[in-house]
Protein backbone atom coordinates (compact mmCIF):
# COMPACT_ATOMS: atom_id res chain seq x y z
CA UNK A 1 0.00 0.00 0.00
CA UNK A 2 1.06 3.73 -1.08
CA UNK A 3 1.25 7.12 0.74
CA UNK A 4 0.82 10.14 -0.50
CA UNK A 5 3.13 12.12 1.22
CA UNK A 6 1.44 15.25 0.78
CA UNK A 7 -1.60 13.49 2.17
CA UNK A 8 -2.93 14.67 5.91
CA UNK A 9 -2.90 11.43 7.75
CA UNK A 10 -5.23 11.55 11.01
CA UNK A 11 -2.77 10.83 13.89
CA UNK A 12 -4.04 9.18 16.68
CA UNK A 13 -3.56 7.37 19.99
CA UNK A 14 -5.46 3.63 19.27
CA UNK A 15 -3.70 1.78 22.87
CA UNK A 16 -2.76 2.88 25.71
CA UNK A 17 -3.29 1.55 29.69
CA UNK A 18 -6.52 2.99 31.00
CA UNK A 19 -6.88 6.18 32.24
CA UNK A 20 -5.34 6.34 36.10
CA UNK A 21 -4.99 2.74 35.77
CA UNK A 22 -2.54 0.78 37.96
CA UNK A 23 -0.49 -0.75 35.68
CA UNK A 24 3.05 -2.85 36.35
CA UNK A 25 6.70 -1.45 35.17
CA UNK A 26 8.26 -4.22 35.62
CA UNK A 27 6.22 -5.95 32.75
CA UNK A 28 5.59 -3.98 29.23
CA UNK A 29 3.29 -0.60 28.88
CA UNK A 30 2.58 -0.31 25.48
CA UNK A 31 1.66 2.46 23.61
CA UNK A 32 0.16 2.62 20.17
CA UNK A 33 -0.07 5.54 18.21
CA UNK A 34 -1.58 5.05 14.20
CA UNK A 35 -1.86 7.28 11.40
CA UNK A 36 1.68 8.47 11.36
CA UNK A 37 3.73 9.32 7.82
CA UNK A 38 6.61 7.35 6.99
CA UNK A 39 8.18 9.92 4.59
CA UNK A 40 6.93 14.17 5.46
CA UNK A 41 7.25 14.05 8.83
CA UNK A 42 9.92 12.63 11.84
CA UNK A 43 8.13 11.90 15.53
CA UNK A 44 9.39 12.01 18.67
CA UNK A 45 7.79 10.64 21.89
CA UNK A 46 7.87 12.96 24.77
CA UNK A 47 7.31 10.66 28.58
CA UNK A 48 7.06 12.76 31.74
CA UNK A 49 6.76 11.01 34.92
CA UNK A 50 6.10 12.43 38.47
CA UNK A 51 5.53 11.42 42.13
CA UNK A 52 2.84 13.65 42.40
CA UNK A 53 -1.04 12.56 41.06
CA UNK A 54 -0.45 14.83 37.76
CA UNK A 55 2.39 14.14 35.35
CA UNK A 56 4.81 16.69 35.05
CA UNK A 57 4.86 19.16 32.36
CA UNK A 58 8.54 19.30 31.17
CA UNK A 59 9.78 16.56 29.60
CA UNK A 60 11.15 13.77 31.45
CA UNK A 61 12.62 11.62 28.19
CA UNK A 62 12.43 12.14 24.39
CA UNK A 63 12.35 9.30 22.25
CA UNK A 64 12.85 9.83 17.88
CA UNK A 65 10.71 7.28 16.56
CA UNK A 66 10.11 6.18 12.77
CA UNK A 67 6.93 4.82 11.74
CA UNK A 68 6.25 0.57 10.66
CA UNK A 69 5.11 -0.31 7.41
CA UNK A 70 1.98 0.42 8.53
CA UNK A 71 2.42 3.72 9.69
CA UNK A 72 2.04 2.82 13.64
CA UNK A 73 4.25 3.53 16.28
CA UNK A 74 4.33 1.17 18.67
CA UNK A 75 6.37 1.47 22.55
CA UNK A 76 6.93 -0.19 25.49
CA UNK A 77 7.73 2.82 28.37
CA UNK A 78 8.26 0.05 30.89
CA UNK A 79 11.91 0.21 31.46
CA UNK A 80 12.00 4.07 31.28
CA UNK A 81 9.19 4.08 34.43
CA UNK A 82 10.99 1.54 36.06
CA UNK A 83 14.38 3.61 36.04
CA UNK A 84 12.12 6.76 37.26
CA UNK A 85 10.79 5.12 40.27
CA UNK A 86 14.11 3.39 41.01
CA UNK A 87 16.04 6.91 40.81
CA UNK A 88 13.32 9.15 42.45
CA UNK A 89 11.53 7.51 45.46
CA UNK A 90 12.79 6.28 48.44
CA UNK A 91 12.77 2.21 48.16
CA UNK A 92 10.95 1.98 51.58
CA UNK A 93 8.46 4.41 51.09
CA UNK A 94 6.87 4.78 47.60
CA UNK A 95 6.56 2.78 44.73
CA UNK A 96 3.98 4.77 42.53
CA UNK A 97 4.62 7.03 39.72
CA UNK A 98 2.04 9.31 37.54
CA UNK A 99 3.25 9.26 33.96
CA UNK A 100 2.36 10.95 30.68
CA UNK A 101 3.11 10.30 27.04
CA UNK A 102 2.78 12.34 24.02
CA UNK A 103 3.72 11.52 19.96
CA UNK A 104 4.83 14.87 18.47
CA UNK A 105 4.44 15.05 15.09
CA UNK A 106 7.20 17.26 13.33
CA UNK A 107 7.25 18.67 9.87
CA UNK A 108 10.82 17.54 8.19
CA UNK A 109 12.31 20.69 6.24
CA UNK A 110 11.32 23.31 9.08
CA UNK A 111 11.19 21.28 12.43
CA UNK A 112 7.34 22.97 12.97
CA UNK A 113 4.97 20.82 15.29
CA UNK A 114 2.64 19.49 12.87
CA UNK A 115 0.15 17.44 15.40
CA UNK A 116 0.45 16.21 19.19
CA UNK A 117 -1.20 13.68 20.80
CA UNK A 118 -1.06 13.33 24.41
CA UNK A 119 -1.96 10.63 26.52
CA UNK A 120 -3.99 11.02 29.73
CA UNK A 121 -2.61 10.03 33.15
CA UNK A 122 -1.49 6.77 34.28
CA UNK A 123 -0.61 5.42 37.51
CA UNK A 124 2.50 3.08 37.52
CA UNK A 125 4.04 0.66 40.64
CA UNK A 126 6.95 -1.70 40.50
CA UNK A 127 5.44 -4.92 39.92
CA UNK A 128 4.34 -7.28 37.51
CA UNK A 129 2.33 -9.31 35.99
CA UNK A 130 1.78 -12.79 34.67
CA UNK A 131 1.28 -14.00 30.97
CA UNK A 132 -0.65 -17.09 30.09
CA UNK A 133 -1.81 -18.47 26.77
CA UNK A 134 -0.25 -16.05 24.61
CA UNK A 135 -0.29 -12.22 24.79
CA UNK A 136 -2.93 -11.01 28.15
CA UNK A 137 -1.64 -7.56 28.79
CA UNK A 138 -3.91 -6.65 32.28
CA UNK A 139 -4.07 -3.19 33.76
CA UNK A 140 -6.81 -2.01 36.26
CA UNK A 141 -8.58 0.92 36.93
CA UNK A 142 -8.64 -0.14 40.69
CA UNK A 143 -6.89 -2.68 42.35
CA UNK A 144 -6.46 -4.10 45.91
CA UNK A 145 -2.68 -5.05 45.54
CA UNK A 146 -2.28 -7.56 48.23
CA UNK A 147 -5.14 -9.75 47.40
CA UNK A 148 -4.74 -12.35 44.47
CA UNK A 149 -7.71 -13.96 45.51
CA UNK A 150 -10.85 -13.84 46.99
CA UNK A 151 -10.89 -14.23 50.27
CA UNK A 152 -7.13 -14.01 50.92
CA UNK A 153 -5.34 -14.99 53.82
CA UNK A 154 -2.72 -13.15 56.03
CA UNK A 155 -1.53 -14.68 59.21
CA UNK A 156 0.43 -12.50 61.73
CA UNK A 157 2.23 -13.82 64.59
CA UNK A 158 -0.56 -13.89 67.98
CA UNK A 159 -1.42 -9.92 66.79
CA UNK A 160 1.27 -8.85 69.19
CA UNK A 161 2.58 -5.47 69.65
CA UNK A 162 2.64 -2.52 67.52
CA UNK A 163 3.52 -1.86 63.72
CA UNK A 164 2.23 -4.99 62.31
CA UNK A 165 0.12 -3.65 58.87
CA UNK A 166 -0.08 -4.70 55.44
CA UNK A 167 -0.88 -2.59 52.29
CA UNK A 168 -3.65 -1.73 50.14
CA UNK A 169 -3.48 0.57 46.86
CA UNK A 170 -6.20 2.42 44.96
CA UNK A 171 -6.31 3.90 41.64
CA UNK A 172 -5.98 7.70 41.62
CA UNK A 173 -8.54 10.21 43.43
CA UNK A 174 -10.77 6.99 44.27
CA UNK A 175 -12.21 6.78 47.96
CA UNK A 176 -12.55 4.27 49.23
CA UNK A 177 -14.03 2.24 52.98
CA UNK A 178 -13.19 -0.62 54.83
CA UNK A 179 -14.10 -2.33 57.80
CA UNK A 180 -13.64 -5.30 60.27
CA UNK A 181 -15.55 -7.86 61.24
CA UNK A 182 -13.90 -9.59 64.91
CA UNK A 183 -14.95 -11.60 67.52
CA UNK A 184 -15.90 -9.32 70.90
CA UNK A 185 -14.22 -10.37 74.17
CA UNK A 186 -17.88 -9.20 75.39
CA UNK A 187 -20.34 -11.02 73.64
CA UNK A 188 -18.71 -13.59 72.21
CA UNK A 189 -20.51 -12.88 68.88
CA UNK A 190 -18.70 -10.98 65.76
CA UNK A 191 -18.97 -7.08 65.78
CA UNK A 192 -18.21 -4.61 62.85
CA UNK A 193 -15.99 -1.14 63.06
CA UNK A 194 -15.29 0.86 60.09
CA UNK A 195 -13.55 3.18 58.92
CA UNK A 196 -13.47 5.16 55.65
CA UNK A 197 -10.74 6.66 54.01
CA UNK A 198 -10.83 10.34 51.69
CA UNK A 199 -10.22 10.49 47.98
CA UNK A 200 -6.60 10.31 47.50
CA UNK A 201 -5.74 14.00 45.98
CA UNK A 202 -1.37 13.95 46.46
CA UNK A 203 -0.49 10.33 44.55
CA UNK A 204 1.67 9.53 47.60
CA UNK A 205 -1.63 8.15 49.36
CA UNK A 206 -2.27 5.32 47.02
CA UNK A 207 -0.51 3.32 48.94
CA UNK A 208 -2.47 2.62 52.47
CA UNK A 209 -1.44 0.84 55.24
CA UNK A 210 -3.46 -1.25 57.36
CA UNK A 211 -3.52 -1.90 61.02
CA UNK A 212 -3.13 -5.81 62.00
CA UNK A 213 -1.94 -5.24 65.47
CA UNK A 214 -3.95 -6.18 68.47
CA UNK A 215 -2.48 -2.84 70.09
CA UNK A 216 -2.85 -0.60 66.81
CA UNK A 217 -6.60 -2.00 66.37
CA UNK A 218 -7.79 -0.87 69.44
CA UNK A 219 -5.96 2.77 68.80
CA UNK A 220 -7.32 2.76 65.01
CA UNK A 221 -11.00 1.42 65.40
CA UNK A 222 -11.53 2.74 68.73
CA UNK A 223 -12.37 -1.02 70.35
CA UNK A 224 -11.20 -2.72 73.08
CA UNK A 225 -12.90 -5.26 73.24
CA UNK A 226 -11.13 -7.20 70.12
CA UNK A 227 -10.52 -11.21 70.36
CA UNK A 228 -6.92 -11.87 69.43
CA UNK A 229 -7.11 -15.33 69.34
CA UNK A 230 -9.62 -15.63 66.80
CA UNK A 231 -9.80 -15.05 63.02
CA UNK A 232 -10.91 -11.78 61.69
CA UNK A 233 -12.39 -10.23 58.27
CA UNK A 234 -11.43 -7.37 56.84
CA UNK A 235 -13.71 -5.87 53.78
CA UNK A 236 -13.09 -3.44 51.69
CA UNK A 237 -15.02 -0.76 49.32
CA UNK A 238 -14.07 1.49 46.72
CA UNK A 239 -16.58 3.86 45.01
CA UNK A 240 -15.50 1.96 41.58
CA UNK A 241 -15.71 -1.92 42.70
CA UNK A 242 -18.38 -3.68 41.75
CA UNK A 243 -18.23 -6.23 45.03
CA UNK A 244 -16.07 -6.17 48.13
CA UNK A 245 -12.59 -7.59 48.59
CA UNK A 246 -12.40 -9.92 51.94
CA UNK A 247 -8.97 -10.84 54.09
CA UNK A 248 -9.24 -13.77 57.22
CA UNK A 249 -6.88 -12.14 59.19
CA UNK A 250 -5.53 -15.60 61.04
CA UNK A 251 -3.70 -15.25 64.74
CA UNK A 252 -0.33 -17.17 64.46
CA UNK A 253 0.85 -19.64 66.93
CA UNK A 254 4.30 -17.97 67.56
CA UNK A 255 4.56 -15.94 71.01
CA UNK A 256 6.78 -13.14 69.34
CA UNK A 257 10.01 -14.65 70.90
CA UNK A 258 12.78 -14.42 68.01
CA UNK A 259 10.42 -13.14 66.22
CA UNK A 260 11.84 -11.50 62.80
CA UNK A 261 10.21 -10.21 59.54
CA UNK A 262 11.24 -9.68 56.13
CA UNK A 263 9.37 -6.70 53.95
CA UNK A 264 9.74 -6.95 49.93
CA UNK A 265 7.74 -5.39 47.38
CA UNK A 266 5.03 -8.05 46.25
CA UNK A 267 4.07 -8.92 42.84
CA UNK A 268 1.51 -5.47 42.99
CA UNK A 269 4.08 -3.48 43.80
CA UNK A 270 3.50 -2.38 47.44
CA UNK A 271 5.13 -3.76 50.30
CA UNK A 272 4.44 -7.19 52.03
CA UNK A 273 5.61 -9.33 54.37
CA UNK A 274 6.58 -12.60 55.88
CA UNK A 275 7.44 -13.64 59.47
CA UNK A 276 10.52 -15.21 60.42
CA UNK A 277 9.67 -17.02 63.95
CA UNK A 278 12.65 -20.07 64.16
CA UNK A 279 16.29 -20.00 64.24
CA UNK A 280 18.52 -16.84 62.05
CA UNK A 281 22.22 -17.87 61.37
CA UNK A 282 24.81 -15.18 60.98
CA UNK A 283 27.79 -15.05 59.15
CA UNK A 284 30.26 -12.87 57.46
CA UNK A 285 32.78 -13.80 54.88
CA UNK A 286 35.50 -11.67 53.22
CA UNK A 287 37.33 -11.14 50.29
CA UNK A 288 40.31 -9.56 49.48
CA UNK A 289 43.30 -8.96 47.04
CA UNK A 290 47.31 -9.66 48.03
CA UNK A 291 50.44 -8.27 47.14
CA UNK A 292 54.26 -8.66 47.98
CA UNK A 293 56.22 -6.08 48.52
CA UNK A 294 60.00 -5.84 49.80
CA UNK A 295 60.67 -5.11 53.80
CA UNK A 296 64.35 -4.64 53.60
CA UNK A 297 65.72 -1.76 55.69
CA UNK A 298 68.14 -0.23 53.94
CA UNK A 299 70.10 1.60 56.74
CA UNK A 300 70.63 -1.86 58.41
CA UNK A 301 70.20 -4.19 55.35
CA UNK A 302 67.22 -6.41 57.42
CA UNK A 303 63.85 -7.15 56.49
CA UNK A 304 61.21 -6.48 58.87
CA UNK A 305 58.97 -8.93 60.54
CA UNK A 306 55.27 -7.95 59.44
CA UNK A 307 55.83 -10.22 56.26
CA UNK A 308 56.52 -9.76 52.57
CA UNK A 309 52.06 -10.22 51.82
CA UNK A 310 49.52 -8.09 52.71
CA UNK A 311 45.78 -8.04 51.92
CA UNK A 312 44.52 -5.03 49.44
CA UNK A 313 40.88 -3.92 48.83
CA UNK A 314 39.71 -6.22 51.47
CA UNK A 315 35.56 -5.65 52.69
CA UNK A 316 33.05 -8.20 53.58
CA UNK A 317 29.08 -9.26 53.41
CA UNK A 318 26.98 -10.68 56.01
CA UNK A 319 24.92 -13.69 54.97
CA UNK A 320 21.88 -14.98 56.75
CA UNK A 321 19.76 -18.40 56.69
CA UNK A 322 16.62 -18.08 57.49
CA UNK A 323 14.19 -20.80 58.89
CA UNK A 324 10.39 -19.87 58.41
CA UNK A 325 9.28 -21.72 61.42
CA UNK A 326 6.05 -23.81 61.02
CA UNK A 327 3.87 -21.69 58.38
CA UNK A 328 0.52 -22.48 56.39
CA UNK A 329 0.59 -23.40 52.63
CA UNK A 330 -1.36 -20.26 52.45
CA UNK A 331 1.77 -18.11 51.84
CA UNK A 332 2.96 -20.67 49.09
CA UNK A 333 2.59 -17.41 46.59
CA UNK A 334 4.39 -14.95 49.21
CA UNK A 335 7.44 -17.35 49.18
CA UNK A 336 7.41 -17.16 45.20
CA UNK A 337 6.62 -13.25 45.03
CA UNK A 338 9.83 -12.80 47.54
CA UNK A 339 12.23 -14.72 44.73
CA UNK A 340 10.98 -12.93 42.18
CA UNK A 341 11.40 -9.24 44.00
CA UNK A 342 13.93 -6.65 43.52
CA UNK A 343 13.48 -5.02 46.38
CA UNK A 344 13.91 -6.90 50.62
CA UNK A 345 14.47 -5.99 53.67
CA UNK A 346 15.45 -8.41 56.43
CA UNK A 347 14.89 -6.52 60.06
CA UNK A 348 14.69 -3.45 58.08
CA UNK A 349 18.45 -4.36 56.20
CA UNK A 350 18.54 -4.46 52.43
CA UNK A 351 19.31 -7.90 51.48
CA UNK A 352 19.43 -10.20 48.33
CA UNK A 353 17.80 -13.74 47.97
CA UNK A 354 20.32 -15.82 47.01
CA UNK A 355 18.45 -18.80 46.05
CA UNK A 356 17.42 -19.74 42.33
CA UNK A 357 14.42 -21.79 43.40
CA UNK A 358 12.26 -23.56 46.64
CA UNK A 359 10.54 -26.50 46.00
CA UNK A 360 7.08 -25.42 46.98
CA UNK A 361 5.23 -27.66 49.99
CA UNK A 362 1.69 -28.49 51.01
CA UNK A 363 0.11 -30.16 54.23
CA UNK A 364 -1.06 -32.97 52.45
CA UNK A 365 2.46 -34.53 51.09
CA UNK A 366 4.67 -32.84 53.70
CA UNK A 367 2.93 -32.46 57.12
CA UNK A 368 4.29 -29.24 58.66
CA UNK A 369 5.80 -26.96 56.52
CA UNK A 370 9.07 -24.66 57.15
CA UNK A 371 11.31 -22.97 54.18
CA UNK A 372 14.96 -22.12 54.36
CA UNK A 373 16.13 -18.92 52.59
CA UNK A 374 19.57 -17.71 52.07
CA UNK A 375 20.29 -14.47 51.39
CA UNK A 376 23.09 -11.82 51.62
CA UNK A 377 23.53 -8.23 52.61
CA UNK A 378 22.99 -5.73 49.90
CA UNK A 379 25.87 -3.68 50.41
CA UNK A 380 29.85 -4.19 51.72
CA UNK A 381 30.48 -4.22 55.58
CA UNK A 382 33.23 -1.69 54.50
CA UNK A 383 30.50 0.62 51.93
CA UNK A 384 33.80 1.60 49.73
CA UNK A 385 33.91 1.35 45.77
CA UNK A 386 36.31 -1.05 44.68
Amino acid sequence: MFFNKNQTMALSLSYQPTTNAIVYSRSPIFYKFTGCDQGSYYYNISLSATTGAVAAIAEYVTIIRTPDINNNIIIDVSNIIKNFIRTNYSSTTENVAFVKVALIEYVNATGVVNATVVSNVCCSTYGYTNYTNGFNYVNSTTATFLMSSTPHIIYLPNYGGTGNTFSLSFANNDACTYHINFYSTVSGATSTATVSFPAVTDGKSNIVSIPCGYQDMITTYGRTDIDPTRPMELVVNASTMAIAYSIIIKPDECTGNDLHNIKFINRYGVWDRIFIKAKVEEEISSKSETYKYNKVNTTTMTYGTDGSYHKLFTNGKKKYVMNTGWINEDLNDKIGELLMSEYVYYDNIPVIITDSSIKYKTHRYDKLINYTLNCESAFDTINNII
